[in-house]
């Protein structure tokens, strides 16, 4: 049985039109919930049990396994971005995206939420091409992206803190220009390359 955190953000998801996709109905929606529980529990063994109880929001959280505390609204933001930034790729490119995000955040020099950082704009231009384009209103989440980022929210994170993330092959050569110029580059994984 799927956790109430878990479930309270599948409920919010279809609140929010943000789908999961035709093939993830009846047996495969169970079993991936399954999953997904199974691998919580596992996070959380070692968990103290005995933690004070706050608002529907914390519980929600505490259930979660999540070690970053976002809003509902931010999560959604997250899960929407993710999914239009690495459409094909597998769970590890999709949590470095979300670790990107998370990295930025916890900076406080891109947002003070979640959105705020997704929806950054400098000088008029999006930070994320995907809003740029609006591409991120019209993405369906996968359950791979759902993974990918309540891994990235329970705390996993192989971004060695990287801020930046480009995709050379897609990119305006310009803008990595710029890239290469300002930052450090700390590694490549699939298609993007990640900077601080």
């Amino acid at each position: 049985m799927a956790s109430a955190g878990y479930m309270e953000n599948i409920r919010h998801l279809t609140e929010t039109d943000v789908v999961l996709g035709p093939a993830d109905t009846g047996l495969a929606q169970a079993r991936r919930s399954e999953a997904l529980e199974a691998w919580k529990l596992s996070r959380n063994e070692n968990q103290d049990g005995n933690q004070q109880e706050g608002s529907k929001e914390e519980e929600n959280q505490k259930e979660s396994g999540w070690v970053i505390d976002i809003s509902q609204e931010d999560y959604t933001a997250l899960l929407k971005l993710v999914e239009a930034e690495t459409s094909g790729e597998d769970i590890k490119g999709r949590m470095l995206v979300a670790n990107v995000v998370l990295n930025r955040l916890e900076t406080g020099r891109f947002g003070s939420s979640v959105k705020e950082v997704i929806y950054q704009r400098v000088d008029g231009r999006a930070q994320f091409s995907p809003v740029g384009t609006g591409r991120i209103e019209r993405v369906v989440v996968t359950p791979e992206t759902v993974e990918a980022v309540e891994r990235a929210l329970c705390g996993e994170d192989e971004s060695q803190g990287a801020l930046y993330f480009a995709a050379r092959a897609h990119a305006n050569p310009k803008n990595m220009a710029w890239f290469d110029r300002n930052l450090t580059r700390l590694f490549a994984y699939h298609g993007h390359e990640f900077f601080m």
